[in-house]
């Protein structure tokens, strides 16, 4: 079955880009299962007859708009599984356009400390691609961020968001450590 993914001419050209690289086109193919030939002004996917067709055609959709925002190729691939997700705001939907780039300065922080604390204490990958804030990790990961994105793009201080981002990291540590020991007493009753 061939399809083909219609982009906008940006998204176009930073995925073709990556797909000229004949290296990350066979990296992608051999992690979806898939074929995919880059055509004048879209890219044509092959994908197998299957039951899973329909959803890696989604995942395939998912992967360039995360490639198309920026995201390094590894970290898109990420996305292949169902662990994973995207999770993309606009942030000048939220804020009056004069207060767009000071928003934009604090999602990122000098010399990008803010981005890099949210992405080390969330576990996951941020972009910030012109009004666009990206965000690829495992779902509950990306709430965690999403809160604090949210959170700064709203004017809360950013040492405060950055506590309370610790404080929900450490809170998710606990009830994973709490899930397999609860799951080891209920089998050794049964």
């Amino acid at each position: 079955m061939k399809y083909n993914v219609v982009l906008a001419e940006s998204k176009l050209r930073k995925i073709s880009k990556i797909i000229k690289d004949e290296k990350n086109r066979k990296k992608i193919e051999k992690a979806l299962g898939l074929k995919i030939e880059l055509k004048k002004g879209f890219v044509q996917v092959s994908i197998k007859e299957s039951k899973e067709a329909a959803l890696k055609k989604y995942v395939v959709e998912k992967i360039f708009d995360a490639l198309a925002l920026g995201f390094p190729l590894e970290k898109a691939l990420l996305l292949k599984s169902p662990e994973y997700v995207l999770e993309k705001t606009n942030i000048k939907s939220r804020v009056r356009s004069s207060r767009l780039s000071d928003v934009k300065a604090r999602l990122i922080g000098r010399k990008g400390k803010v981005k890099k604390k949210i992405e080390t204490l969330s576990n996951c990958s941020v972009v910030l691609h012109n009004n666009t804030i990206a965000v690829i990790g495992k779902i509950e990961n990306v709430n965690i961020a999403g809160f604090a994105i949210k959170a700064l793009i709203r004017g809360s201080p950013i040492k405060r968001v950055l506590k309370l981002l610790e404080r929900k990291r450490d809170e998710l540590e606990e009830s994973e450590e709490i899930e397999p020991k609860l799951f080891n007493t209920i089998s050794f009753f049964l």
